[in-house]
């Protein structure tokens, strides 16, 4: 029935209001260029059977727009020169009488609309409303039918879990100890292949005298309390060859008949119980390991940060005369230049503007040897305003290269925009390849850097020229 309700009518049609002003737009907007392109001495009749199946379609949603759309075309239709403004007496009115007539139709049609969507409604919710009592009472009906079905399936698969479940349970006479009931997984830990051949025995019938005792015993404390007797025990099986780890949960009950039993259950955690031990003694050997690792980091950065202070100096970062001890015996001397640097009246700087000021001339002196000469030559200060820069890898056609770094670096010691005096530097300069040694090659570069202070500082002085 409701499938016929659904294909009566296109009146039935329900959509949202953008969807009907759109659709109606476009119905109308057909219509009024198909009257328009082809002349038609008297569009209102076909424009009227738009407006009516608008109406027809969606009510006052899509009646009013194409009522609106019309009365525009009717304007425009009998004004002169289609002018929207400008009409004779008889054609102003045709626009009244026209105006009358859509507002007619509109308002008939969509009336008509709104009586058949409410009764459609109606007919609807009575539709839903009796098939929902339909299948409410065959729902009963199927509920009353399968009721004893499923409480009996239910039974069966009660039974057939506590029959098959991997923990062991089982219920006893309490007065005798005859057991009454168990489940497959007792039976087998009892040495039976059913639980058949366990109902009717008592713990003396099935374990060794010294396993059923201590059974019995347990069964006197769980009869003596309220709650459930809950504890672990490692017992063995019925053959007393394998000893298993158990969680024992026993809890006294009267059946219908009002005979106090006795209910257990047993939870075999022998591999559980292994499982932690071995996962305690996991966690216990990590937490070693990160302990030694951190132990062995905090060491190796302490002798990093000690190793780190013995070898540079901690006002300007530079290697110290230990570090250039070191790295002078790692190169190659006959492929390096040596260049000692000394500050030209340094002692009046500490005079003349206090430590503080020194400290920043030696800092900034530091980084001017860093920027002009290579990443990889080697640059300490070895002294209070003596440096060593050792360039490495070198050959004497680098003569004149090694010039122009000391030029550079002097001429960014005169600059004084950074608040800190004009300052300049000796260089004295030797060749590898003159020195049989480092202790040599030091002296040469030494011998004449004060070759060079003593004709006027500021500047370089080769210890090969004479």
């Amino acid at each position: 029935m409701e499938e016929k309700l659904k294909k009566t009518t296109l009146m039935q049609l329900e959509v949202g209001l953008p969807t009907k002003m759109i659709v109606s737009i476009a119905i109308m907007s057909a219509l009024i260029a198909f009257v328009y392109v082809f002349h038609i001495p008297n569009p209102n009749m076909i424009l009227i059977a738009g407006l009516v199946l608008c109406s027809a379609l969606y009510g006052f949603g899509g009646g009013i727009i194409a009522a609106v759309i019309m009365f525009f075309y009717t304007l425009f239709f009998f004004s002169t020169n289609n002018s929207f403004t400008q009409f004779t007496p008889q054609n102003l009115q045709k626009v009244g009488v026209s105006l009358i007539g859509i507002v007619a139709d509109m308002l008939l049609v969509c009336f008509l609309k709104m009586t058949e969507v409410h009764a459609f409604k109606e007919i609807k919710a009575l539709t839903g409303k009796l098939k929902q009592e339909t299948e409410e009472t065959k729902l009963e009906l199927e509920k009353e039918t399968q009721y004893t079905t499923e409480l009996t399936e239910l039974m069966g698969s009660m039974s057939s879990m506590l029959t098959n479940m991997p923990a062991m349970s089982f219920s006893k006479d309490a007065q005798t100890g005859v057991y009454l009931a168990c489940n497959q997984a007792f039976a087998q830990y009892a040495g039976k292949t059913k639980p058949e051949e366990v109902v009717g025995l008592t713990d003396y019938e099935l374990f060794d005298p010294a396993t059923a005792e201590h059974f019995v015993e347990d069964d006197k404390k769980a009869l003596t309390m309220d709650g459930s007797y809950i504890f672990f025990e490692d017992v063995p099986n019925a053959s007393g060859s394998i000893l298993r780890s158990l969680q024992m949960t026993k809890k006294k009950y009267r059946d219908a008949s009002g005979r106090i039993c006795l209910l257990g259950m047993c939870v075999d955690v022998t591999e559980t119980t292994r499982a932690k031990a071995e996962q305690v003694a996991r966690q216990v050997r990590e937490e070693e390991e990160k302990e030694k690792q951190e132990l062995e980091s905090f060491y190796k950065k302490d002798v990093e940060r000690l190793s780190y202070q013995a070898s540079h100096d901690e006002l300007t970062g530079l290697y110290n005369r230990f570090g250039y001890d070191f790295l002078i015996s790692e190169v190659e001397l006959s492929s390096v230049y040596l260049l000692m640097v000394d500050v030209d009246d340094f002692k009046s700087v500490n005079d003349t503007y206090g430590h503080d000021v020194g400290d920043r001339v030696l800092i900034k002196i530091a980084d001017t040897l860093k920027q002009t000469f290579r990443a990889n030559d080697c640059i300490c200060r070895i002294g209070g305003d003596e440096f060593v820069v050792v360039m490495v890898h070198a050959h004497t056609g680098l003569r004149t290269l090694v010039k122009s770094k000391v030029e550079k670096v002097n001429r960014a010691l005169a600059v004084t925009s950074d608040g800190l005096p004009p300052i300049s530097v000796s260089v004295g300069i030797t060749y590898g390849s003159e020195a049989s040694d480092a202790i040599e090659l030091m002296k040469l570069a030494d011998l004449a850097m004060y070759r060079l202070k003593r004709n006027g500082k500021q500047g370089y002085q080769f210890s090969d020229d004479k």
